[in-house]
């Protein structure tokens, strides 16, 4: 399987998962299962998930981060 094809899975598997009433947290839980651990190949210790807001945090061995993810809600329009 290719790598976009693994990427186009995860997303399926996280948008299946969800619905429109699913908060911030509970997507950042999928994508992070599915995408960050399934497809990318990070180990949940190097993955630093902030508690009040719903940012994602990639460290490296050293506790030095190296990709931050920041998660918003959409806004009603």
């Amino acid at each position: 399987m290719s790598f976009a094809d693994k990427v186009l899975l995860s997303i399926r598997n996280v948008v299946r998962e969800v619905d429109n009433g699913s908060s911030e947290h509970d997507v950042r839980y999928r994508f992070v299962k599915y995408f960050i651990e399934g497809v990318l190949g990070y180990e949940s210790k190097l993955i630093k998930l902030e508690k009040k807001r719903a940012d994602i945090t990639i460290v490296d061995e050293n506790n030095f981060a190296v990709t931050k993810i920041c998660c918003s809600g959409l806004s009603p329009t």
